[in-house]
Order: structure tokens, then sequence, then C-alpha cells
């Protein structure tokens, strides 16, 4: 008989209904939701429909019952066949474009080929020819790609592969008489080995440095423990159900699971029994999350299944709109702000229109490929800018052009390795692999040569430049345990059982470390400095900082996780209002005088007022640029600055009162040029080489380099550096001024050639927490995150600070030996630089004024001056947490923290670029989002190099691109608007952001661009957890801080299976069948990194970005591992 209905002890769960042949004709769920089936006379699947009446797919057929064509409601991804003869069949698509199959039985072989983009449709890129030969068992036996590029497969009798063959070499497989795999190895010989139990579980894996991870089962084949090859154990505990109900680490720390009858999990407890609930409804969709601090988010579902609300803690409710196919076509938030989506026949996203009617749209090629994108106009009737992309054959990126036409070229090996990039001055840096495709060499446009090696599993062990080396070592499960940097000095790490960073011992026998509580949170960081302590709520949002001298900063939340009090030794320092989307809109001082914020309906800031009455209004283009920022009060201008942009987004003008500024770039957005039309302000001019360092400027005809980027000599003035890159010696007329490191490379005393001295002390999270001069006092730093709250003068006067939203937006400062003045406001330009400071009755106390690259006599109230850097007053360098800034040379006096992760030049101050972007931390640009995306999307088998490339671009560009990024590189209102791409919200914010991202994603017939900017955000909701105190964190407000993931191991890996999964169901909703797991010991060595105390930290997702040049050495590595190609596609 049919089954008519299923139920269970909670209740009915769907009932069925059938036809006279016996065919399905409904299905219809607990809720009521129901699917319809419609049929032909032949009792073959015609339409499906959803409860609204939607038809969701389908059919039609020839008269030899084939289906021809398949479609959703309006047509939509259509797709048609047309069988031509017995040996080819074409598809034809909704847009008209035709892919060719043709099958080639003769002499014995099986040849399938693909010839792609046959359409008059218009756009293409013409045809794209991939072949396979097949033997008889129908094995994969050879693959030419549409390069020509062949890949070889051979396989045994059983059908198991043996080898694999490409032109980086072979690799090789054994197996047991079960068809599971016993040994794997390399192109260079580096075996990988396996053994199993009777059962076919794997009992133990050995890599190819003989390190083993063991396994055990239960009689069901259900996973008890798991050891590492240091002997740590994990252990799982299950109920009759084979339900995981007990996850225990290697310290006994237990993470407890439970579930109703169905086996849906309603709720976990972590190790310090904070719960976490589920509710669903009858069809099991999640209706309802309970935090561990009782708050909870609610979600509602149309009768389609559709995510169509969600209300968070606050009641601040989202609503979702879909079209008949399930396409999300609009968005609407607590504010009633729209924002809506259109879509081709094929289900790519062809438009975007926000809340301010704004659109912008993108085309497509033959192959479904983004390659152009263009923008709304600027202003009224302006010509819209737009920027395309361009692929070879293989669907590389070969090409770039950006809104002003400049063009950036990239060059490909036969295995799709990325060889060269070339820029618009047609500078190219160049790549090289081993046969693991491993980057060995780095070769910079002016010829430079890095080069990596690395051991037998895959660690990096050397770094060389020249003669100088760095090296590392590694323990059993990869974590580092030594480096030697280039100066040969060694610094030792440890790690606890769960492989958290426990010590740092230096060569000086100092010591770092760490301490963490149950659930992996920091609860104290010690140096010789003292120690920083940390507590905690239930939802993991940091609540109180003690520093290293007994200060105490606390902070308290509302239930969205939005930040209400800041607090310091017990007395409010301020307190905050947010609006009904969590936007800041007030924050108060302790005696009530309030600063307020106004937004327009995308989100960016238009107005803020302060106690004094002083006014700052925003204007913007309709591409979001700063076009003018005015402060007044009442009828009266304080300040005034209006901007004009060329096509790249440049500023080519700034106009003020007194003043017009004009400025010229090269191809590649370095300033060349600042004009001036006060004659008491001097005119500017830039020259540079291949790689941005300055070869002449006004304050020099010339300026000479060592290898390797350090600067020498300009006019006047000679530099000496040691093997680290660290600038140890200035020496111009006035004699010799040295400079300290400390082993993380941070500046620790300036000796002035006068004899006086100026020395710095840090904190184990690399904060500069004091200043000391040979004469005068010193000064004790309080931080609330990785900005100053307080300052502590040995002379017993202190200097308070009022902080604004973002990293470096101080709002005010009260100093006791300015009592005569009073509270002082700041007010700032379209970098953050502090312009004037203002007095209690609006009246402006002192301005400051700046050259391109922030030379400026500065201002004798406040150390906080350009870019709101701070100004030493003795060096007159500016003070960027990771290192030091000159001015006068427009470069830092150190290298990069992160290497090549801050661009080619490990001096250069972003990009040359000083008028337009700023560099709160020191770092700059690249992180893991684009390396371990790039390496998973590989390794599902559902992606082709090409796409998993685009995937990890578009993951790592809502860091870099201007209408994402939230850090460097962008005008300060631009950052408040683009934070919605990073998780930098409340838990509600971010959850509504986050359904949106995905929609765009999964429900647009799949788009791999908008993939890569939802996975960025999935790997920011877990990398910016709360730190000290930030409820906004990374790059917004922490100007880099820490990731938790860089605390939490074991978050860092859930983040890492978190987008394996979604990559991996991406890829399903395409047809295709993705591997089971990537290799997550390869995955391990790029979230296992720990972090580095050189630096304020690793931020945006980059566990640990700190750590420095040889992690980032790593990450390179993933770039380059062998291209899987697309399997069921």
């Amino acid at each position: 008989g049919q089954v008519t209905s299923i139920s269970d002890s909670m209740g009915p769960i769907a009932t069925y209904t059938y036809g006279g042949s016996n065919e399905l004709l409904s299905v219809t769920y607990a809720d009521n939701s129901a699917f319809s089936f419609s049929y032909d006379g032949s009792t073959r699947l015609t339409s499906v429909a959803d409860a609204l009446g939607n038809i969701v797919e389908s059919h039609t057929y020839d008269g030899q019952g084939r289906a021809i064509t398949s479609e959703k409601q309006g047509g939509v991804d259509h797709y048609a066949l047309n069988f031509v003869g017995a040996n080819e069949t074409d598809v034809t698509d909704g847009l008209g474009r035709l892919t060719k199959y043709t099958f080639d039985p003769s002499n014995g072989r099986n040849v399938v080929t693909r010839v792609e983009g046959l359409c008059s449709c218009g756009g293409g890129n013409g045809s794209q020819v991939q072949t396979w030969t097949y033997d008889n068992q129908l094995n994969v036996t050879s693959k030419i790609d549409a390069l020509n590029h062949v890949s070889s497969y051979t396989y045994d009798p059983n059908g198991d592969r043996l080898t694999e063959t490409n032109p980086t070499g072979t690799v090789t497989y054994t197996y047991n008489a079960f068809a599971e795999v016993l040994t794997r190895t390399d192109q260079i010989g580096g075996v990988n080995t396996n053994t199993y139990d009777t059962q076919g579980n794997l009992l133990t894996s050995t890599n190819a440095l003989g390190k083993t991870t063991a396994l055990a089962y239960d009689p069901r084949g259900l996973l008890l423990t798991v050891t590492d090859a240091r002997g740590k154990v994990t252990t799982f505990t299950y109920d009759s159900n084979g339900n995981l109900i007990k996850r225990t680490d290697a310290l006994n720390h237990d993470t407890q699971f439970a579930y109703d009858a169905r086996a849906r999990l309603t709720s976990t407890t972590n190790a310090l029994g904070f719960a976490t609930a589920f509710s669903y409804d009858a069809v099991g969709r999640l209706t309802q999350l309970t935090r561990a601090d009782a708050t909870a988010i609610g979600y509602e579902y149309d009768s389609a299944g559709r995510r169509i609300a969600m209300t968070g803690a606050k009641g601040n409710r989202s609503t979702f709109a879909y079209d008949a196919v399930n396409r999300l076509t609009s968005q609407t938030d607590a504010a009633n702000q729209t924002s809506s989506y259109g879509y081709d026949v094929m289900s790519n996203l062809t438009r975007v229109t926000d809340a301010l009617a704004r659109t912008t749209n993108y085309d497509y090629d033959d192959f479904n490929r983004l390659v152009k994108t263009t923008y709304p106009p600027a202003t009224t009737g302006a010509t819209r800018l737009f920027e395309t992309i361009a692929y070879d054959e293989d669907g590389n990126v070969t090409q770039r052009v950006d809104t002003a036409g400049r063009a950036t070229s990239y060059a490909y090996d036969d295995v799709n390795r990325v060889t060269s990039t070339t820029d618009a001055l047609n500078e190219a840096t160049s790549f090289e692999y081993d046969a693991l495709s491993r980057m060995i060499a780095l070769v910079d446009a002016i010829g430079q040569r890095y080069r990596f090696n690395y051991d037998a599993a895959g660690q990096l062990k050397h770094m060389r430049r020249g003669a100088e080396v760095m090296s590392f070592a590694y323990d059993s499960v990869g974590n580092r345990k030594t480096r030697t940097d280039y100066n040969g000095a060694a610094t030792d790490y440890t790690y606890d059982a769960l492989n958290r960073l426990k010590t740092i011992t230096y060569p000086d026998t100092a010591t770092v470390g760490y301490t963490y509580d149950k659930l992996s949170r920091l609860q104290t960081a010690t140096n010789e400095n003292g120690t920083v302590n940390f507590d905690y709520n239930k939802m993991n949002r940091v609540t109180t900082v003690t520093d290293v001298s007994g200060q105490v900063v606390d902070y308290n939340y509302d239930a969205n996780g939005n930040r209400t009090k800041l607090s310091l030794n017990s007395t409010i320092v301020q307190t905050y209002k947010y609006d009904a989307i969590d936007r800041l809109t007030k924050i108060l001082d302790a005696a009530g005088l309030a600063f307020t914020y106004d937004y327009d309906a995308t989100n960016k800031l238009t107005q803020k007022k302060m106690p004094n009455g002083v006014k700052t209004t925003y204007q913007y283009d309709g591409v979001d640029r700063l076009t003018r920022l005015l402060d007044a009060k009442g009828v009266n201008t304080v300040a005034d600055h209006q901007y004009v942009y060329n096509a790249a987004s440049q500023i080519t003008q700034i106009t003020e009162p007194a003043i017009t500024k004009s400025y010229g770039y090269d191809a590649v957005d370095r300033l060349t040029s600042a004009n001036y039309t006060n004659p008491l302000q001097t005119a500017e001019n830039y020259s540079y080489d291949g790689v941005g360092n300055r070869l002449a400027s006004q304050l020099s005809a010339s300026y000479t380099y060592q290898r390797f980027n350090r600067l020498t000599s300009t006019s006047g003035m000679t530099y000496v550096y040691d093997a680290n890159g660290n600038l140890t010696s200035k020496t111009d007329s006035t004699g010799t001024t040295q400079n300290t490191w400390d082993f993380e490379n941070r500046l620790k005393q300036v000796t002035l050639p006068n004899g006086a001295t100026v020395g710095y002390k840090y904190d184990a999270l690399g904060r500069r927490i004091q200043r000391t001069p040979s004469t005068g006092a010193s000064t004790h730093f309080v931080y609330d995150g990785q900005d100053v709250v307080k300052d502590l003068n040995s002379d017993g006067s202190t200097v308070d600070y009022l902080n604004g939203p973002g990293v470096d937006n101080k709002l005010r400062l009260t100093d006791s030996r300015l009592i005569a003045l009073g509270p002082l406001y700041f007010l700032q330009d379209q970098l953050g630089s502090t312009t004037a400071l203002t007095n209690s009755l609006g009246a402006s106390v002192a301005q400051v004024s700046y050259d391109a690259f922030g030379n400026s006599n500065g201002s004798a109230l406040t150390r906080y001056d350009y870019t709101g850097r701070e100004r030493d007053s003795l060096t007159g360098l500016l003070y960027y947490r990771a290192r030091w800034y000159d001015p006068r040379v427009g470069r830092f006096i150190s290298e990069d923290p992160i290497g090549f992760g801050g661009g080619i030049n490990q001096f250069g101050y972003v990009g040359g670029n000083s008028t337009n972007r700023y560099d709160p931390s020191g770092l700059y640009d690249i992180d893991v989002h684009y390396y371990l995306t790039y390496y998973l999307a590989l390794h599902t088998g559902c992606f082709s190099g090409w796409e998993a490339r685009e995937i990890a671009e578009h993951d790592l560009r809502s860091d870099l691109d201007n209408d994402k990024a939230p850090g460097p590189g962008v005008t300060a209102a631009q950052r408040k608007r683009n934070v919605l791409f990073h998780a930098f919200g409340t838990q509600e914010q971010n959850e509504r952001r986050s359904a949106q991202l995905l929609a765009q994603a999964f429900r647009n017939g799949g788009n791999i661009y908008a993939l890569g900017t939802y996975l960025h955000f999935l790997q920011d909701s877990y990398s910016h957890a709360e730190y000290a105190g930030n409820t906004i964190t990374g790059q917004v407000t922490g100007g880099e801080s820490r990731d938790h993931t860089s605390f939490d191991k074991d978050k860092a890996k859930e983040m890492a299976h978190d987008t394996f999964d979604r990559l991996r169901s991406f890829g399903e909703t395409r047809g295709c069948k993705c591997h089971d797991d990537p290799d997550w010991d390869v995955v391990s060595k790029f979230i296992d990194v720990g972090y580095d105390t050189s630096t304020v930290s690793g931020a945006m997702g980059e566990y640990g970005r700190g750590v420095s040049n040889e992690q980032l050495r790593e990450k390179i590595g993933i770039l380059n591992v062998p291209w899987r190609s697309a399997n069921g596609r």
C-alpha cells in the first residue's frame, strides 16, 4: 500500500494523496504548507506547485519520453534539450545560450566533448571546449580543459583511482581489499597513511612527517575519541538514538546537547552551564532561538517555507519578500528601509536598488560570469561609473578594469596558478610554485626576489630574502614551536591541551603568558609590564577589563548586544542610545551632555551634534562619496570641507573657506601632486618606483634604497636598519637618532642627537601602555579596546577622553592642566585628522593643517593628529599601533607585521594614496578570507578554479572595496555604512544581514559573487566576537582588534567547517555531488596559528593575523593548491 500519512509521538508530520495510477498528487505538512504534482497522460511529472500556487518546476517531454524542457514559473531557469542523433545533445538556456555535448565511442574510446557558449545572444566570450575520455567502466581517464591543459587518471580493476597526473606531477594512491585509501603519495614523495577497523572506520591518519591522529568508535560506528599527535583526547558521548549529547575536550570541559523526539537539537549547554535553546514549528523550521541571557530571536515563515520575518530581542522586526520562484525581491528593516533585487531569467542578480532608490546593475557573459558592474549616477544626469572583468577560456580572470578605465591583468600557468599580475602602469609581480603548488618565490616589479620553502607536511620552514633567513619549527600537531627571525633571535611558543597559545618566551627570557576559561575566552594576558584581566557575561561579551596598573573598565549592554554604558573605576564615562535598527543615536557623558547622530535611509551618518552647539553635517553623492563636511554653530561656519572626485573616486579637490587644494594621481592611485591656492603652503610633487618607493619630492630631490625597500638616504639624511627591517638609526645635520626595538619589532626607545630619550612599554595585548621621556612626566594610557580613554601622568595630571563610534574618533578631551580652557571638542576631516579643537562655547581654540602625507606642526593641546593617530612631540613620528609612521618620508619605519598582506612594499603607507585612505593599525589589506575560502571551495569538488578564485576574491573584497570595507581605504562616512558587511553589529543586526546575504547567494540561481560576500559575513560572525568591551569590533572600533577565534581554535575550526558546509550546500543546489571533506589537517594549519603580540593583532577573520609573514606565506600556499575539476556539473 501507499503511505498516506506520517506521524510520531509529537503529532502529525505529513499526509499524502495519490491519483488513479498511484502517482503522488500532493504532500501536506503539519503546518498546512503543501506541494502539488501534475502529470501528463503517461504519468510523467509535468509540474510541481507550492502552497501559494507558484510553479517551482515544470517539464515537457518528447515522443520517446525524454525530458526536453525544464523551467520554473514565468520561464525562469529555463533549459531546453535537443537530442541530435545518438551522439549529440544540445542544451539551450533561457537566454538562448547553447551548450553542445557530443559522444564519440569509436575505436574503443568513450569521449565526451562539451562546447559551451554557442549562441547569438550577444556579449559572449566565444565558445569553450572541454573533453573527457572514459574507460569501459566509465572512469574518467583524461580531461582536457578549454586551454588544452591535460589531466590524466589511471585505475585498478575495481575502479579505484591509482594516479592523478597533471603538469605538476603525479599523485598516487594505494588501497586495501575494501577500496579504502591506505596511502596517498604526493608529487614530491610525501606519504600520508591511513588504517581502518573491520567496519571501515578510519582508525589512524599519519601525515608525511609521521605524526598520527587516532580515532576510536563504539559498536555502532559512532566516533568516541579523537587523539591528536600530542596525545590529547577529545571524547564524544551519544544517546540510544545516536545523537551526540556530550563533547568533552582534552581539559575535560563538557559541551552538552539535547534533542526532541524528532532528533532536532533543542538546547546546547556550554562548559560553564550557559544554555541556548531552539524551538521549531510543526515542520521543523527554527522559530525561536533563546540565548543564554534569556533573550530571544524569533523567525516567521510563509506557507512556502520561506523566512519572511525576523524579530530581535528588543522587538525590532525585519521582513523579506520573494518572487514566485523563491528569489529574494526585497527586504525591509525595522526602520522601514527597503532594498529590492532584480534577476534575469537564469536567476543571475542583475539589479540592487537601495532604500534611496539608487540602482546598481550587474551584467553577465554567456557563462553566467559577472563581467560588468554599473553603479548609480553620482549626480542627477551624470554618466554612470562601471567596472569590468574579462576571463580566459578556463574561466580565469585575465583582466579587471576599474571605473576609471585602468586595467590590471593576470597570467596563469598550465594548472591555472597565477604566475604574474600586471598593474595599470605595466608593473608586474610574478610568482613561482613547487610541484605541490606552494609558492616558492615572489619577484616584485623591481626584481626583488623573496623565497619560501616547506617541510613534508606543507608547513613553512624558511623565508629568504637575499642572505637573510627567517625559520620556523612546529610541534606534532602543527603549532608553531619556534620562530627564528632575520636577526637570528629565537622565540619559543608553548600551548595548552587545547592548542591555545600558553606562553611566548623571548631570547632575553622575558615571557608572555595567556590563560583562558572553559569557553576558551581569554582571561589573563601577562608580560613583564603586568597582567590584563577579562570578565565576561553569558553572551561572551566582555564586561570588565582590568589593565596592568589596576584601572578597571566596565561595560554594559542591551538585549541586542549594543553597548549601553562605559565606566572607569566604577564612574560612568559615557552611555549610549540606539534606534530601532541599532544605529547609535546618542552618546551622553557623566553629566548628561549629549552627542547626537542622524542617518539617511542607507545608514550613512548625515549629522552629528555636540554639546557645545557645533553641528557637523555630512553630504554625499549618488555613490556614497562624501561631498561636504560642514561644521557650524547656528549660522556661523566653524569649518567647511567640500570634495570633488575623479572617475576612480579619488579626491581631486578640497575647497575650504581660506584655501583650495588640488590633487593628482598616477594610474595606480598614488598621489603625484598637491597644489594649494594659499601661497604659504608649499606645492607637493612625488614620483615612485615600481613598488611604490618614493624617488623624488619637494622635500628631497632623491631617495636611495637598499634591497627590500629600505630607505638609506634622502637629501641631508641617512638611515640604517637591522635584518628585520627596523630602522635603527637616522643621521642628519643635528646628529644621529637611535631606535631600540624589542623581539616583536616594537619600538622600545628613541635616543635623540642631544641625548634625550623617550621609551615605550606595551602590554601583553600589544598595546602601548606607557610613554616615558627622559625629562618631564611619563604617561600611562588606559584603554577602551584600542582607543585611549584616559591619560595618567606621573606628575598627577590627567586627560580624560570621550570616544565616538569607530576607531580614532575622539569627541572630547578634558585636561586637568587646561582648566581655564575647559573641555575641548574635536573637529575632523574626511580622514579623521584633527583639524580644530573647539571650547564649550563652540569657538575654535586651536587649528591644525597638514600636507598630503601628514606633515604638520600639530597642536600643543593634543597628540591626536593626522588620521586621528598620536604624534610624538619629541620624535615627530605618529603611532599607528602596530608600528610608527614618519610623515616626512611618507612611510613606516619598520616592516608590516603581516608581511605581504599589506602590499608588496612592507614599508609603504596606504599605497601612496594618503589623501583618500588611512590605516589606523599600521596593517593593511589581505587576510584569510581569501586563502581559506579558496582552499575550501576547491576541495568541495564543485567549483572550477576560476569559480573558487572568484568566490574567494569577493569574500576578500568585502575588506578592500570602498563599497564594503570598514577599515583602511575608505572615508569615515563609508565606514559607518560598510559595517553591514562584516558582522559588526548586534546579534539581531547580524542575523538580519546574514539572512539577506544568504538569500542573495542561494536564492538567485546560485550567484558565486554573492556567495563570496555572504561567506565573508559568515566568517566575521565567528571572528568578531566582543573583544575588550567592543560590541562592534575588528577594524571598525578595535583597529585590528584580536579575533575571538585567535583565542578559541575550536571556534576557528567551527568557522572553517561552517564555511565548507555553506560551499557544499551551494554546490549541491547546482546539482553537484560534493566531496565529503577537505583535508582538515591542511585547514588547521591556517586557523591554529594563535596570535602574535607584535601587533594589536589579527583582525577580520585572520585568526592571529599578526602572527606575521610566515603565516601569511602559509596562507599564500593555500592559494596555490592544485585545482579540483567541477564534478557533476
